[in-house]
Order: C-alpha cells, then structure tokens, then sequence
C-alpha cells in the first residue's frame, strides 16, 4: 500500500479521532486543523498514539532488522553522495 488513505476507513477513523479531541477541519487551500481548546491536540495524540501507534509499533520487525532495511533503503538512492 503506498498511502495510508488506500487504507479502509483511515480518513473516518482519522476525522473521529480529530473530533473526539475538538479539533476541526478549516479550509486553507488544503486542509488545516484547528483546536478548539489548549489541550485538543494533546488529546488527540494521547488517543492516536495508545489506539493506533502503540499498537502498529508493536507488531513491528526487531529494531536490527527494521536498521538494516533503511541501511539498504539509503545505499541505493542514487542522489546521495558519499
């Protein structure tokens, strides 16, 4: 999957998440997020992090290997000088 949008249901768990917390859409020739309150995105991060991060980076390859895949990923870009 090249995107985290390909995913189903990420841009509607993505929107609870943001509402649960208080933090709105706005337009801004993209898209921009605003709190509603001081802790808004405090709150969102707790809640994304315990619900959606802890629980992906748990199922992530030991730390060597997760190294030797960006170690690999790096030496074959061909813009990076030694």
């Amino acid at each position: 999957m090249s995107s985290l949008r390909a995913v189903p249901n990420f841009d509607e768990t993505l929107h609870r998440f943001f509402q649960d917390s208080e933090i709105l859409p706005r337009e801004v020739g993209s898209v921009g997020y605003i709190g509603e309150n001081r802790e808004s995105f405090k709150k969102f991060f707790d809640e994304f992090g315990e619900k959606i991060l802890k629980p992906t980076l748990l199922k992530l390859p030991p730390d060597e290997q997760v190294s030797t895949i960006i170690r690999n990923a790096v030496q074959k870009q061909t813009t990076l000088k030694p």
